[in-house]
């Protein structure tokens, strides 16, 4: 006896809500003054992208108590469709799911009061990410390989803001004061000395007032 059948199966049929899960990578991180730039990409998977996709970029402390709204631009980028958007590698224009808006920037003014304060203590960076009526939150984390992601520590105004990944990979933020004594000053006609050091293993320079 022939058993066999057939059946089309719809896109609810085979993407249930548990496989719509929040994809993230960090691209690239840059200091712009006292800005630093975070652009990376994420997305639900298996979700289609549009115009009305939001993604919104928060601070939060590692208790996830306290958060900071940041400013997040969404952009378009169709690379991220041909790198996840799944179908046959020969068809490069035939993908499965449209990830076009899933690319990120997101702006840190390191001087912004709320921003400093936090940053007191290790912080992570969280987003908010909607689409088709789901929402998620993820961490941002999964740096790309090299420098690109790691940029050099700040120093503003005696304060040194430092970017560090944990061991989950999450982009962390923190800021640490590097102190300086003055053990004595040299005075001359035409010159003033000043001998000491800063407290600071891992930096040379510190700011006198």
């Amino acid at each position: 006896k022939d058993t066999r059948f057939e059946k089309y199966l719809s896109t609810d049929d085979v993407y249930m809500n548990s496989d719509i899960t929040p994809i993230v990578k960090v691209q690239r991180l840059h200091w712009e003054g006292n800005n630093l730039i975070v652009k990376g990409y994420s997305f639900l998977k298996y979700l289609n992208t549009d115009k009305k996709t939001r993604i919104n970029a928060i601070l939060v402390d590692k208790f996830d108590l306290k958060r900071v709204s940041l400013s997040t631009k969404l952009r378009k980028d169709r690379n991220i469709t041909q790198m996840h958007g799944g179908g046959k590698q020969e068809y490069l224009f035939k993908r499965y799911v449209n990830y076009d808006y899933s690319s990120f920037e997101i702006e840190i003014d390191i001087c912004n009061s709320d921003v400093k304060s936090m940053l007191n203590d290790d912080c992570l960076l969280k987003l908010v990410i909607e689409n088709a009526g789901h929402k998620e939150e993820c961490y941002i984390k999964n740096p790309v390989k090299g420098y690109k992601a790691r940029p050099k520590d700040r120093i503003v105004d005696n304060i040194a803001y430092s970017v560090d990944y944990d061991k989950f990979w999450r982009l962390n933020l923190t800021s640490s004061e590097i102190g300086g004594r003055i053990e004595n000053i040299i005075l001359t006609d035409s010159t003033m000395e000043i001998n000491g050091y800063t407290t600071s293993l891992k930096y040379r320079e510190v700011c006198l007032k």
